[in-house]
């Protein structure tokens, strides 16, 4: 699904359908990321290496805005995100 292709039904309040284009612009950039990663193992140019390191980079900027924004517009995304503290994950695993 692109962004283009999310039409805004009429019974869905205006703050969810923000959300799901945020949601979709993050699965778009994830799925950018992973398609630059695979490109750059199989490159051969050092410059392009490096301009296709960079995008992924930038992607992965736009990744992390993207979900700050969604924690802003989605509480019960927020309150998950505190319930597994994200302290936790960064450091090096979940716990039970």
């Amino acid at each position: 699904m692109s962004l283009a292709t999310v039409d805004r039904p009429k019974t869905t309040h205006k703050l969810h359908y923000d959300q799901e284009i945020i949601r979709t612009a993050i699965i778009a950039e994830l799925d950018a990321t992973n398609l630059y990663q695979a490109q750059l193992d199989n490159l051969n140019s050092e410059e392009a290496k490096k301009v296709i390191e960079h995008i992924i980079d930038e992607e992965r900027e736009h990744i992390s805005e993207l979900y700050c924004l969604l924690m802003k517009l989605d509480k019960e995304q927020m309150d998950k995100m505190e319930e597994v503290n994200a302290s936790t994950c960064i450091a090096g695993g979940f716990q039970e």
